[in-house]
């Protein structure tokens, strides 16, 4: 019933419960107490001190992998704290959230001045982006723009953001940052 979910690989299908919803004392539900419990006990971060107020951010970061994106502004990080209602927190509490998910592995996120309005929710999707651009020139394409970029780079050491979306918008990286992804950049 559940083999197309979107979330199908976090579904548990080991135990089942069959409970009496009239009965207050069907222990099928301490069993299952039970196992929320010990699944509790095993996530990365069991017996972290975090406000009740992230759980909304973190539930969204959550949701936006499983959609398959893998990066996002801190703008759209706002405007999606915005529509929690009460559970809203500053952008302050924000930075702190990032930050503790960066330290966890979560997410990666930089405090630097040209770094901070990325967030990469989907920490593996790191080596495809660091790939686009840290390439042996024996790979490189004998012309083009996509040549050029990367010779610039090599002598320099700077990649304008306009050639940073020009090596994304290559076949192999398409998935990096979707092309409306990047206008609102």
């Amino acid at each position: 019933m559940f083999s197309t979910h979107k979330l199908h690989d976090r579904i548990m299908y080991d135990t089942v419960f069959f409970m009496n919803a009239t009965d207050a004392a069907d222990s099928e539900v301490e069993r299952m107490k039970d196992a929320l419990v010990e699944i509790a006990f095993k996530q990365s971060t069991w017996g972290q001190q975090m406000p009740i107020v992230w759980v909304p951010l973190d539930l969204t970061i959550s949701v936006l992998r499983a959609d398959g994106v893998k990066l996002i502004t801190k703008e759209r990080l706002l405007q999606v704290n915005k529509s929690n209602n009460e559970f809203a927190v500053n952008e302050r509490r924000i930075d702190d959230f990032l930050l503790v998910q960066h330290s966890i592995g979560k997410l990666l996120y930089f405090d630097e001045p040209a770094l901070r309005d990325f967030i990469v929710i989907q920490p593996t999707a790191m080596v495809n982006i660091l790939r686009a651009f840290i390439t042996d020139i024996m790979f490189w394409p004998e012309k083009g723009p996509v040549r050029d970029i990367l010779e610039n780079l090599s002598s320099t050491g700077v990649l304008k953001k306009t050639d940073l979306f020009t090596l994304w918008s290559q076949p192999a990286f398409k998935d990096i940052l979707p092309m409306s992804e990047q206008r609102n950049i």
